[in-house]
């Protein structure tokens, strides 16, 4: 897959994540929905450091990443 194929992935993973949190909020379960929110943002944080050429083997790295970057 292409760099570009990567990161159309990323991003349509963090609006898939973002469409679930819909549906759970629809059904008053807004615990989950919370936690398909933050993942939904932070697989788009891990887009954007990825398309400046950043990659992190852990979730850890990519939060403190995100925050330096």
């Amino acid at each position: 897959m292409t760099r570009e194929g990567e990161l159309r992935a990323m991003l349509a993973k963090a609006r898939r994540y973002i469409s679930s949190a819909e549906v759970l909020r629809q059904q008053s379960d807004y615990d989950s929905a919370i936690s398909r929110l933050y993942y939904a943002m932070f697989y788009a944080a891990e887009a954007l450091l990825f398309s400046k050429g950043l990659t992190f083997p852990s979730h850890r790295g990519v939060i403190s990443a995100f925050a330096q970057h």
